[in-house]
């Protein structure tokens, strides 16, 4: 909670039960993830990029629902909703870990303690190469995120967590990831296994666009700023933005009040608009459609931070 904000959402955290909407929505992600995978051969795989894709991002925004506590009041069971390996390249425990840490407002987008910052340190950069810098140019584009991002987040995530077991012999997370290639093993038994979806079919509609599709709500939510609340973004998108990401685009709202569930955020935006966008200096996006015409070709931001 931020000084000067209203308190909202500790009390309903507590009192939580079922959330039946988000239940719902769980239900009605599997269950399409298990019929278009089953039926595969009958949708082309110019349909199948934007249906795998819509259904990863959305499982996406699931797992982030989950990971703050939604939607029953027992972490296990919450968890196994969300444990899916529907993106192959991501532990969900290690997502989990990662984006709680992320909730530390006061290091949001050091690129030191943010594990989700696109930044690198401001004293770091004349030290990289001249392709390394290119390639951090270019990542700052939106049509950069969404194409060279994920390889540079594959690419980052996994490269980390070998340095971290093999160069300083640090096992803490070598359970989570033995457990990810279990359940890795166990959906491509059953997608390439029994339904007979080609590996490279799913690799290319469902782990890499939907995590591509996932970056064009990620790309513009946190900012570098002096202020806790310049940092964090307000989208206000349209209804199939809204609900393929959660409501997540009120993003310095979920950051004020992480344990509100994502059907409430509209309304609690609503009642107050005026104080957020005041405690975020108006950082605001009118719709997802903005952050294209805006940054599609152009650089949003330089890639090394200015105060890290």
């Amino acid at each position: 909670m931020m000084q000067g904000m209203p308190a909202v959402g500790r009390r309903r955290r507590r009192e939580r039960r079922l959330e039946w909407p988000t239940l719902g929505l769980a239900f009605l992600i599997y269950a399409a993830f298990f019929l278009v995978t089953w039926y595969h051969a009958l949708i082309p795989v110019w349909l199948m990029l934007p249906v795998g894709a819509v259904l990863v991002t959305l499982y996406g925004s699931l797992q982030h629902e989950v990971i703050h506590g939604h939607p029953t009041g027992s972490r296990r069971l919450n968890d196994l909703i969300g444990m899916a390996p529907f993106h192959l390249w991501l532990p969900y425990r290690l997502y989990k870990k990662c984006h709680l840490r992320h909730h530390n407002n006061d290091r949001l987008t050091d690129p030191l303690d943010d594990p989700e910052s696109y930044y690198v340190p401001r004293g770091g950069w004349s030290a990289l190469s001249r392709p390394t810098r290119t390639v951090l140019f270019v990542n700052q584009t939106l049509l950069g995120r969404l194409t060279v991002g994920v390889a540079l987040a594959v690419v980052g995530l996994w490269r980390a967590e070998v340095r971290r077991l093999v160069v300083r012999g640090d096992r803490r997370n070598l359970g989570l990831w033995v457990e990810h290639a279990v359940l890795v093993a166990l959906l491509l038994a059953y997608v390439v296994g029994v339904a007979g979806m080609p590996l490279w079919e799913y690799v290319l509609c469902f782990a890499f666009a939907g995590t591509s599709v996932s970056m064009i709500r990620s790309f513009d939510e946190h900012r570098p700023a002096e202020s806790i609340g310049g940092r964090c973004t307000i989208v206000e998108a349209g209804a199939f933005f809204r609900l393929l990401f959660f409501n997540n685009n009120y993003h310095a709202l979920h950051h004020l009040h992480p344990g509100v569930a994502w059907y409430n955020l509209p309304d609690l935006y609503r009642r107050q608009r005026e104080a957020i966008l005041a405690w975020n200096e108006g950082f605001l996006r009118k719709g997802y459609g903005e952050i294209f015409r805006r940054y599609l070709w152009r650089r949003r931001d330089h890639p090394a931070h200015p105060y890290a």
